[in-house]
């Protein structure tokens, strides 16, 4: 099986509804890109506890990305 393409999400407001819909797509919906999402992880983690999601999400500090895959 070949790799995917990643997909690269960058939410913009953080006070916008993004998060909702993003999260709520992801819960009924199967993605098989790796998504990378390029966002603060303070945020990330307030909205992953409002919307109660479940998956494991990976974070790559900044000074790894060149080693990540």
């Amino acid at each position: 099986m070949h790799s995917k393409s990643p997909i690269i999400i960058v939410p913009g407001e953080p006070n916008s509804i993004f998060f909702e819909i993003f999260i709520k797509s992801l819960k009924k919906i199967k993605i098989y890109s790796p998504i990378i999402l390029i966002a603060s992880e303070e945020l990330v983690n307030k909205e992953i506890k409002k919307f109660n999601f479940k998956k494991k999400i990976k974070l790559i500090e900044k000074k790894k990305i060149n080693h990540n895959k």
